[in-house]
């Protein structure tokens, strides 16, 4: 799997599922794609009051259907992620 440059949680039907102990091939290779492509965009940015570095959370009832959210010490640090990852 992908260096995670940036803190990622998942959570699955309810349940926290760890990214590195994921053994099916289909759904590891979701997971990095979803890695990957939001630390493509984002994985350098830091806020600029606290030099913190954003963390996301993906949920779903499935790998198929996941909604993420971004989490960070501040708005600042928040909204900016958001505007990153909207480009």
């Amino acid at each position: 799997m992908s260096k995670l440059e940036v803190a990622f949680a998942f959570e699955i039907d309810g349940k926290e599922v760890d990214p590195r102990e994921v053994t099916d091939p289909e759904m590891k290779t979701k997971i990095e794609k979803i890695v990957e492509s939001v630390s493509g965009k984002v994985g350098g940015l830091r806020c600029p009051h606290h030099d913190e570095a954003p963390r996301f959370v993906c949920y779903g009832p499935n790998f198929d259907d996941l909604s993420m959210e971004v989490h960070g010490c501040c708005d600042a640090l928040v909204n900016i992620v958001k505007g990153g990852l909207s480009d």
